[in-house]
């Protein structure tokens, strides 16, 4: 059977599984999905719960034999299996296509969507037809209306459909960022959702990571918007080239396959790879040579427009 995030979020129209696979994206909503399950499947029993970290190399023996013990002894627990990898290993996929699930055990199997040919594999097709498989896609319209007002009521935060308005507007409908916004107000101790976005800096619309973000998806477009509207906020021209060329940087040793590695957050490898592929190295090393120019013309207090015009440079070379 499948479901989607908000009938999760309701709660009774989950129906009984003994293995719910929740698979999409964002992550904090398969995350959020993964936690509201684990609660209605111990509501009305303990459970013994346990994380398993599933990465490429992942050996199912430990899962294995918890499964078996529990049989024996006929205890009920939540087991969830967070996928780290790209793809869910072949040997769990063939354990779980393969192993009697009893009713007393629950399985949460979270994946992050990253290759859309998996859901035409036969493990995917078998999930959601023998199990629950909870489909999760960026909210909107009155799905994402509910939400905010879920978390606000949660956080005894009053509201208007005025305030809400504002609130979707001032974070582009994303549900990440609403997320952490939501969060920072509960740290201000104000109840009144008005009051804490007029506290709010009215001006502010980007910042230097929504610039990075766009740059890294190839919106060029967007990319030159908050550039420019950095610019009007003074945002300082050292720390806009430090940021810039740290993600420059990382290109350049995955495209040339360098030590050490840079650090990348797991949930952005794949973009990562993705952009280190598509662009030449020629290109890589032209942006590189971009920021140098920049750095000197801060060094020498150079005329401010350059250094912007050479920021704006930096942006037309990711195509």
């Amino acid at each position: 059977m499948k479901i989607n995030f908000s009938q999760v979020f309701k709660g009774k129209t989950v129906p009984e599984s003994s293995l719910y696979m929740i698979y999409g994206k964002p992550y904090h909503l398969i995350t959020e999905a993964r936690h509201r399950i684990r609660s209605l499947c111990s509501q009305y029993k303990d459970s013994q719960t346990k994380v398993y970290f599933v990465d490429a190399d992942f050996k199912i023996e430990e899962l294995r034999s918890d499964l078996e013990s529990l049989s024996l002894f006929n205890d009920s627990m939540i087991i969830s299996l967070n996928v780290l990898s790209p793809s869910i290993p072949k040997n769990l996929q063939d354990y779980l296509l393969s192993v009697n699930l009893p009713e007393s055990h629950k399985l949460i199997l979270s994946k992050l969507d990253s290759n859309t040919s998996f859901r035409k594999t036969k493990f995917f097709k078998t999930i959601s037809e023998k199990y629950c498989l909870v489909d999760i896609v960026p909210l909107k319209n009155q799905e994402l209306i509910t939400w905010i007002k879920m978390r606000l009521t949660n956080n005894k935060i009053n509201f208007s459909e005025q305030d809400i308005d504002l609130l979707i507007r001032k974070n582009e409908g994303d549900t990440a960022s609403l997320s952490q916004e939501i969060y920072k107000m509960t740290l201000s101790k104000k109840n009144k959702l008005n009051e804490i976005l007029n506290n709010i800096d009215n001006s502010y619309i980007y910042n230097e990571f929504d610039l990075i973000d766009n740059l890294l998806l190839f919106d060029r477009e967007k990319s030159l918007i908050i550039l420019d509207y950095l610019k009007k906020i003074n945002l300082p021209e050292p720390y806009l080239l430090a940021i810039l060329y740290n993600e420059i940087k990382k290109i350049f040793f995955l495209k040339n396959n360098l030590e050490p590695k840079p650090y990348i957050p797991y949930n952005k490898s794949t973009l990562y790879q993705t952009i280190s592929n598509k662009l030449n190295s020629q290109k890589i090393k032209k942006m590189m040579k971009y920021c140098y120019k920049i750095d000197k013309s801060i060094k020498s207090s150079s005329n401010n427009d350059y250094v912007w015009n050479q920021f704006e440079c930096i942006i037309h070379s990711f195509n």
